[in-house]
């Protein structure tokens, strides 16, 4: 298939105390693992799949197919190609 870059937005939670922050990650999904519930992507980045709460670019359907299974509403599929929850 033909690689596509994306951007998702996701909460790290703070190791230290209650919190976290928000980050915005772009790059090349490699896989989705279904049983540890991540995305990992081409340069081994993990990100958690419960944590996201935005892709952009998503031209990956099975990765929408894939939030919903794991019980992330994914509220609007907008004009550009933007999944939220």
């Amino acid at each position: 298939g033909i690689e596509q870059k994306v951007s998702i937005t996701y909460f790290i939670p703070d190791a230290k105390k209650a919190g976290g922050s928000y980050v915005t990650y772009s790059g090349i999904v490699k896989k989705i693992d279904e049983y540890e519930h991540t995305i990992i992507m081409t340069d081994q980045t993990v990100i958690p799949i419960e944590q996201i709460s935005e892709i952009r670019n998503c031209k990956y359907r099975y990765a929408i197919k894939l939030l919903v299974k794991n019980g992330i509403s994914v509220n609007n599929l907008n004009r550009e190609n933007s999944v939220k929850h």
